[in-house]
């Protein structure tokens, strides 16, 4: 299964992550207890529903009380921090513009480039606008910057400007035909300098988040055992015993 999912493309990674969201909704919509297209949250994913993982997840120390604790961790440490819940450190102006799941892939400031379609959930209609990139050094009272639009492969759309140094404006200047590429250069050098402390912070709580997901995924049979659905097609292999 791991050198399966290696060998994937990011694109086709979303997809077969997306489907198992989707098929949560479907099978547990009017089911599962508060299983919405609002809050999917409280939606079966499809490991959720095996008995068998749920078995091996409590052998290895997910029982009720360390489930419990690990979500109360993750939650506290990750969403909110010191208690506070205005301070996250994947919030702000930064994370809107930059480093939301639509800002990934390849991405541009030079000519049109169509946008991934994304279906709305619940209003019926796909979203495929193509988004137009540019970009070139503008003056300002503070200084000099990099200004414009650049689109993303997977749909998103970052506003630029990325103040520059006087170093920077002449390697622009002096790359020619080449200052598009100069310009990306800076731009992803401006990007990683900001998500530093976000990698940062992740590679130090890691374990405190996926722990906290091991926990919620655990859970997930216990509302399956409370209101159990078909999980596979009719007619197909497993469809008569079910013994996952």
């Amino acid at each position: 299964m791991f050198e399966f999912l290696s060998k994937l493309s990011f694109g086709g990674v979303r997809n077969l992550h997306s489907f198992d969201h989707i098929w949560s909704l479907k099978k547990g919509q009017g089911v599962v207890p508060k299983c919405t297209a609002a809050d999917p949250s409280t939606c079966v994913l499809q490991a959720g529903t095996s008995k068998k993982a749920h078995a091996l997840m409590a052998e290895h120390g997910f029982t009720t009380a360390a489930r419990t604790a690990a979500i109360d961790r993750c939650y506290w440490k990750i969403y909110f921090p010191n208690g506070v819940a205005e301070y996250n450190p994947f919030g702000g102006n930064f994370q809107s513009n930059y480093n939301t799941k639509y800002h990934t892939g390849k991405h541009t400031i030079s000519g049109s480039y169509t946008k991934m379609a994304k279906h709305f959930q619940g209003h019926g209609f796909y979203d495929a606008t193509t988004c137009k990139g540019s970009a070139s050094v503008q003056e300002s009272l503070l200084g000099s910057a990099i200004v414009g639009t650049m689109c993303w492969e997977f749909g998103g759309k970052s506003i630029l400007d990325v103040t520059i140094t006087s170093a920077e404006k002449e390697q622009i200047k002096a790359a020619g035909q080449e200052k598009e590429k100069m310009m990306m250069q800076i731009i992803d050098k401006y990007i990683e300098k900001e998500k530093a402390p976000l990698i940062k912070f992740m590679e130090e709580n890691r374990l405190l988040l996926w722990t906290g997901e091991g926990a919620d995924f655990t859970n997930m049979y216990d509302a399956f055992k409370q209101t159990p659905f078909q999980v596979s097609s009719a007619g197909s292999t497993c469809a008569a015993g079910q013994d996952f």
